[in-house]
């Protein structure tokens, strides 16, 4: 980090998407890496099938100002007593609007479609709109595939209360696997999100095999019964490969701009220091996505609490995404890799899934107002009293924009001039992101930019 450009490498890195059951392929393209600390893409598109596992949708407008410490701890929406991750309390996102803590002992129908518990028995699509549920049993195009065996138990290997999500692997419905989502199969029922959030799970799979498949992701509610509704944002706070981290990835997909993605973090073998990932326990997965209430998105990696990278929204918020919110999938599924083999029992093991957003959650979508992106006009104001701004493109790197401190380029080494594609105001101090040529996150000091990880 904090190599300038000029002197960064540039080459060419295969990639291929870490999706379940979908057909895929390697694809060369050209990088100009700007920050050589990880080896993400610049860019990915995937396939554009709605029905594809690749992960989450949209979410509504609003504006973020001072969010409320939380109050007692339920299961439920909206309420808790669970102290927000620094990441998420960094930018006011102190509202715990989701707290599924399955450590905690659940009523016997808390799952949506299984009134009766974990009973072995068929879905019951009766069991919907009025029946209190956050989370539903199965995808919402695939209602009636497995059936009622999600149940919590204790690890078979750490011991204590955890969610057990098991799947029989059936490679003819690799792609589906086993799943909650927190809305109903008609989109009656829905528990959805902000494009302002903090998306965290808490969880780990076995076996430790690269077809594995555990993934966290969201989608537009809107979608699940008009897949053309151009509301759906998807941001894919992780995708597992069991053992294999070239094959993990977190990502974002605009369905309402035509589909484009790109990687957030891929793949995962060089995670930051201090990140301690070790896939066979418990790993904390999270992403935080910030929106500054007009075109732009950017969403960054957590992993273990600890910075990553970040990935801007291809695209922007366009169409119906400003309006609508984005509800939760986790799935245990195969791997874009492959399947294990038939009759391989897979689970994922769950301590929790939580979500942190602001205040006004319900009504909002809950922007900071500390997120600056070129062209888009606009200043940011440090605790210092300098005033921050974007001036012109970067004519050696079109994508980003001069950084402009009371007007003033901010100068790098060798005569260089800082340019960035976002700047962000948090506790006072002005931090810089490259997110279209490779990530990186750097603060003012000193005069200029210096390596430094977002709070």
């Amino acid at each position: 980090m904090g190599v300038l450009k000029s002197v960064e490498p540039t080459g060419f890195l295969a990639f291929a998407p870490a999706v379940a059951g979908t057909n895929w392929a390697d694809v060369n393209r050209r990088i100009s890496s700007k920050v050589a600390r990880t080896a993400e893409d610049e860019f990915c598109l995937r396939s554009p099938l709605w029905f594809r596992l690749c992960r989450l949708r949209s979410l509504d407008l609003g504006r973020l100002l001072l969010c409320a410490l939380l109050a007692a701890a339920s299961f439920a929406r909206g309420t808790g007593a669970q102290l927000p991750p620094p990441a998420a309390g960094s930018v006011g996102y102190t509202t715990l609007a989701l707290n599924s803590d399955f450590t905690q002992q659940l009523p016997e129908n808390w799952l949506g479609g299984c009134p009766n518990g974990a009973n072995g028995k068929p879905v019951n699509l009766g069991d919907n709109a009025g029946a209190g549920h956050t989370w539903f049993l199965n995808l919402w195009w695939s209602a009636t595939y497995q059936r009622c065996s999600v149940r919590q138990a204790s690890d078979p290997k750490y011991g204590g209360t955890i969610l057990d999500i098991p799947w029989t692997v059936q490679a003819a419905y690799g792609n589906i696997g086993a799943v909650i989502e927190t809305a109903s199969w008609d989109a009656t029922t829905i528990t959805s999100f902000p494009i302002g959030s903090y998306y965290e799970a808490v969880a780990r799979m076995t076996p430790l095999s690269p077809h594995t498949y555990m993934a966290l992701y969201t989608w537009g509610p809107g979608a699940i019964t008009n897949q053309d509704c151009g509301c759906a944002m998807e941001w894919d706070v992780m995708e597992t490969a069991g053992n294999d981290l070239n094959g993990y990835d977190s990502a974002v997909h605009n369905w309402g701009a035509g589909g484009q993605g790109a990687f957030i973090l891929y793949p995962w073998t060089n995670l930051a220091p201090g990140t301690g990932f070790n896939p066979t326990t418990y790993n904390t997965y999270a992403l935080r996505v910030l929106y500054d209430g007009w075109s732009n998105a950017v969403g960054c990696t957590y992993i273990n609490n600890v910075f990553q990278t970040c990935q801007q929204l291809p695209g922007g918020v366009v169409n119906a995404e400003p309006n609508a919110g984005n509800f939760i999938v986790i799935q245990n599924a195969c791997n874009s890799s492959g399947c294990n083999p038939d009759g391989t029992k897979q689970h994922i093991y769950v301590q929790s899934i939580r979500v942190w957003s602001c205040a006004d959650n319900a009504t909002t979508q809950c922007a900071t107002g500390a997120l600056l992106a070129p062209p888009t006009p606009g200043s940011l104001t440090d605790s210092d009293g300098f005033v921050w701004s974007f001036g012109a493109s970067d004519p050696n790197w079109p994508n980003d924009f001069f950084v402009l401190a009371n007007g003033n380029p901010v100068p790098a080494s060798g005569g260089a001039k800082w340019s960035m594609s976002h700047l962000l105001l948090l506790n006072g101090l002005i931090y810089s992101l490259d997110v279209n040529y490779g990530g990186g996150a750097y603060v003012f000091s000193g005069g200029t930019f210096v390596s430094g990880a977002l709070p």
